[in-house]
């Protein structure tokens, strides 16, 4: 009774001041209980017991004070349910007023609180949080082996395929390493993408590297390796097929060594164009040999390589120009070529284009229009349009008129004089000839008597010589005589040549008259050694007797003898 009577005033006279202590006279809470032994290595247990029941019994109070501290020390009893919800382990609960909550985890680890968190429970974000990571890394791995979406962020914003390592966006169910899905979120902006730099950061880019080897030990491309392609792939035939798109990829072209790239554009499953590694562009060839290697397809509507329009609007035309920006001399070209060599040829046989005819920075002028061919070697000039005259040269680089030929010209049809920009000019009558009418005016056809009536017989000088041939056998006249000479033929022969003529192409504009005189009773016909042209496809060669002919040598229109005059 004493033993009991003393502990009732201990607590008594605590109640009396609000605090008690256990083994210590000076309590610094409402509760203060001090270890007996709180140093030292005696074996003597310290502590508090809280009151140790199983799920069922706790699951069975009822008017439960919140902040009620028990101890479950066997779950095998009772259900999860009611205010048992959360007791799943052994361990410390303590009563929030509506159910026991756990107090720590039964692992050993540092106290989580309310057991109701991310990792076993949905919830919402009360505030903002930070998680400061400080020198600690933060990792979410999965052992899923099926499904598709193992982490998200609202669903198909951000979405993570662990099973396969792809990344979406805007999709659950990514078809590659990273897939970008929008659907039918508006057009413009909603469907756009942007990668952005600014200040030091300006010129960002998008680069696609590849190796041999693996990520840790890397290795160098082989030649024809592909680097990286992107590829369009419109949904046709209830597919997305990027193998019959389009698409843009490069391939390695080095050695392993040197930096060589090339680049390759493919619409409709074909290349359509290749960049090799030399900067070379070729359409339908994957090895152009220039910078510009254009090869058709062998179809009939495949052969024009070009087609430019100008706009559709009056006073607009269409240039496709060359240009060359070396140092301005004369002889510099700009030109146009043209082969069937086939496609190994690196030359043109035929070019045409500008010509520079001096040093100075005046365009027109001194750029002329230029032909010219080659069999082999250097370019030959044919053909040349004076830029500051507008006169043409066939044989010369000089013209000196409208049309210049330096060399032999064929008429095959009518020679037109006269006439303007909307005639043709006359052609004149059969058996006229060609007149001058001066300097600056266009000649005139005429009539051979008219034209014989109106030459000043002073100004035209002609040798004579009597020939006699029965006697006297051929005649032949010297190449080196001077022209404007009259072979009067007394007495022809009755067979043989009477007269050899002199190769027209030694005798350049020269003019022989032939007469065939006779005797009255022979009546042979002069005969001469060589075709005389009164065409190109009608000659003769032997003139009438009592007949003439006036001969003119020309090397122009052909190494012949024509007929410009005759009475027969």
């Amino acid at each position: 009774m004493k033993k009991l009577s003393l502990i009732i005033g201990v607590l008594s006279s605590s109640i009396a001041i609000a605090q008690v202590g256990i083994s210590t006279s000076n309590p610094q809470s409402t509760l203060d209980i001090t270890a007996k032994n709180a140093t030292g290595s005696t074996t003597s247990v310290d502590g508090l017991l809280v009151p140790r029941v199983d799920r069922q019994r706790a699951q069975s109070m009822k008017s439960i004070q919140t902040s009620t501290l028990i101890y479950i020390n066997n779950i095998s009893t009772g259900t999860q349910t009611g205010t048992a919800i959360y007791v799943d382990a052994v361990g410390y609960y303590f009563y929030d007023g509506a159910a026991w909550v756990k107090l720590h985890s039964p692992d050993n680890v540092a106290p989580i609180g309310n057991s109701l968190n991310i990792y076993n429970s949905n919830g919402t974000l009360t505030g903002n949080r930070t998680v400061s990571q400080a020198d600690k890394t933060l990792a979410f791995t999965s052992t899923a082996t099926t499904g598709t979406n193992h982490f998200s962020i609202d669903d198909n914003t951000l979405s993570v395929n662990t099973v396969n390592n792809r990344i979406g966006f805007g999709t659950t169910n990514p078809n590659g390493i990273v897939d970008i899905s929008v659907d039918n979120k508006g057009e413009n902006t909603e469907n756009d993408f942007y990668f952005g730099g600014y200040g030091t950061s300006k010129n960002p880019a998008m680069i696609f590297r590849s190796a041999s080897g693996t990520e840790a030990a890397p290795g160098n491309l082989n030649m024809d390796d592909d680097i990286g392609s992107i590829y369009f792939a419109p949904r046709a035939n209830g597919n997305f097929n990027t193998t019959f798109g389009s698409g843009i990829i490069s391939k390695y072209r080095g050695n392993g060594i040197t930096v060589l790239t090339d680049l390759s554009l493919r619409t409709s499953n074909q290349e359509r164009l290749r960049i090799d590694e030399n900067g070379n562009v070729g359409v339908g060839t994957s090895s152009p040999q220039t910078k510009l290697h254009v090869i058709s397809a062998n179809t009939p509507n495949s052969y024009r390589y070009n087609l430019i329009d100008a706009p559709s609007t009056n006073g607009n035309g269409v240039i496709l120009a060359l240009r060359n920006t070396s140092p301005l001399a004369t002889g510099n070209m700009s030109l146009l070529g043209f082969t069937n060599s086939g496609t190994t040829s690196g030359g043109a046989n035929w070019a045409i284009g500008s010509i520079r005819t001096g040093t100075s920075t005046t365009n027109g002028n001194l750029e002329d229009f230029y032909f010219g061919n080659s069999t082999g070697g250097t370019l030959v000039e044919r053909f040349r349009i004076k830029g500051d005259t507008g006169n043409m040269g066939v044989g010369t680089s000089t013209p000196q008129r409208r049309l210049h030929v330096n060399g032999g010209l064929q008429i095959t049809n009518e020679l037109n004089v006269g006439g303007n920009a909307t005639t043709a000019g006359n052609a004149g009558n059969a058996g006229q000839i060609l007149t001058s009418s001066g300097a600056g005016a266009a000649p005139v056809w005429k009539d051979a008597a008219a034209a014989q009536s109106e030459v000043n017989i002073a100004d035209v000088k002609f040798h004579y010589i009597n020939v006699n041939s029965r006697d006297n056998g051929t005649y032949t006249l010297d190449a080196t005589n001077g022209p404007n000479y009259t072979i009067w033929v007394s007495r022809p022969r009755s067979s043989g040549t009477d007269v050899n003529l002199p190769a027209p192409e030694t005798q350049q504009r020269r003019t022989i008259n032939i007469i065939a005189a006779g005797d009255g009773s022979d009546n042979y016909p002069v005969k001469v050694n060589q075709p005389l042209y009164i065409t190109d496809s009608q000659s003769i060669s032997q003139i009438p007797a009592g007949k003439r002919v006036t001969l003119l040598a020309s090397n122009t229109f052909g190494a012949r003898w024509y007929v410009i005059m005759k009475d027969f």
